[in-house]
């Protein structure tokens, strides 16, 4: 079924749209039922309306008319202008470091610091990295050892479990507070492969200790919470009101178009200085200056071959700051059964009954595996015909 008006009506009071609603709104759903005369005839009387009348005119066409086409479009782009401003006013109060950025790094600031709370400094929060970081650092203190849990296949490349050497040799919160984590888990001093995946999905116990030490230093400005969810509210506003205002624009009130690009740009402004809103104080933000330019230079030493860095003493940095893809061919190679100087986090303790004094390194592709690899429709068609009129069909 279609319709074809000439060019006075195309061009007047039936014009496209209208033509392909009267052939999906009115012609179609009658035939559907087998009913050709009522088809042709409601047809027929809505194509005369238009002729007459005009095409219908709804509610929004109205309010495109009168409101979108008057004050609506000044008052959209003074609110817009108003939270762009306020937008700023909140941003600008965020605190700011007093020192420069420093120099990347290879030295760690110092050795007392956990590697989960030295990813949280960088990172502005606590982080699922910092748990596997605690781990290595275990491992590397010979407090828990890790084996083959899944051998590699045509599909893996295998899988570690972890089995308890001794607790003693945990030091700190955060490492105590991971012991307890995988000896929820653990059956008989052995924690699965699977199991390991699970813990590996957060930050866990750590989070906790780790928010805790972040505000008892000071660390976590007051108040920086509400002003992101302020920034934030502001910006979903301003989408909402770029939306209204397209559909308002598009119905018949072009100069509405100015509000919805004000409106845009709240939107933009918003959620990107709600993200870029820091919440640490400025005590936070100079603390983690020398953690950033740690992590840099970890990241540029990874890039450069000729860069010396010493694997059992970062590894557990390295993977809480997340760099270990950038180490991925160092990481394969120092955990080679052939290698000379094998990581120790990767070696069986020598003391362990099991090891019978000969080294088990296992592959860190085994270790990455776990902890750090997540009708029928009507158509409407149609196209111009002689004399400039206008053709509309639906299939």
């Amino acid at each position: 079924a279609g319709i074809f008006v000439g060019s006075t009506y195309d061009d007047g009071n039936v014009p496209r749209d209208e033509q392909e609603a009267i052939i999906e709104d009115t012609l179609i759903p009658p035939l559907r039922d087998g009913d050709v005369a009522r088809s042709l005839t409601a047809g027929i009387d809505r194509l005369a309306s238009d002729i007459r009348n005009g095409p219908p005119v709804t509610a929004l066409d109205r309010f495109a008319d009168g409101p979108g086409s008057t004050w609506l479009p000044w008052a959209g782009s003074v609110f817009a202008l108003l939270g762009l401003l306020l937008v700023g006013t909140v941003f600008r109060g965020r605190a700011k470091p007093t020192g420069s950025q420093q120099y990347p790094t290879t030295v760690r600031p110092d050795q007392a610091t956990d590697a989960a709370y030295a990813t949280a400094l960088v990172h502005r929060s606590a982080q699922p990295s910092g748990v596997p970081g605690a781990v290595l650092a275990l491992a590397t203190a010979d407090a828990l050892t890790f084996e083959q849990d899944k051998k590699p296949g045509k599909v893996g490349k295998g899988t570690v479990k972890i089995r308890f050497v001794d607790r003693t040799r945990a030091r700190g919160e955060v490492q105590q507070a991971v012991w307890s984590m995988l000896a929820e888990r653990a059956e008989d001093d052995v924690v699965s492969g699977d199991e390991l995946k699970k813990i590996a999905r957060g930050p866990g116990a750590t989070k906790e200790l780790v928010e805790k030490t972040l505000r008892d230093s000071g660390f976590v400005a007051d108040g920086s919470g509400r002003r992101r969810t302020a920034l934030a509210g502001l910006g979903v506003l301003g989408g909402a009101l770029a939306i209204g205002g397209i559909a308002v624009a598009t119905s018949g009130a072009p100069t509405m178009w100015l509000a919805v690009v004000l409106s845009g740009l709240l939107f933009v402004a918003g959620l990107w200085t709600a993200i870029a809103y820091s919440r640490f104080s400025v005590a936070g933000l100079d603390a983690s200056r020398p953690w950033e330019a740690y992590r840099d230079g970890l990241k540029q030493a990874a890039k450069d071959n000729d860069e010396s860095v010493d694997l059992n003493v970062a590894l557990p940095d390295i993977v809480a700051f997340g760099l270990a893809p950038f180490f991925r061919k160092r990481l394969e190679a120092a955990t080679d059964p052939g290698s000379d100087t094998p990581l120790r986090a990767f070696t069986s303790p020598a003391d362990a009954d099991y090891a019978a004094g000969v080294p088990v390194v296992l592959p860190w592709s085994a270790f990455s595996g776990v902890f750090v690899s997540s009708s029928s429709g009507s158509v409407a068609s149609g196209g111009g015909a002689g004399g400039g009129g206008g053709a509309a069909g639906s299939t």
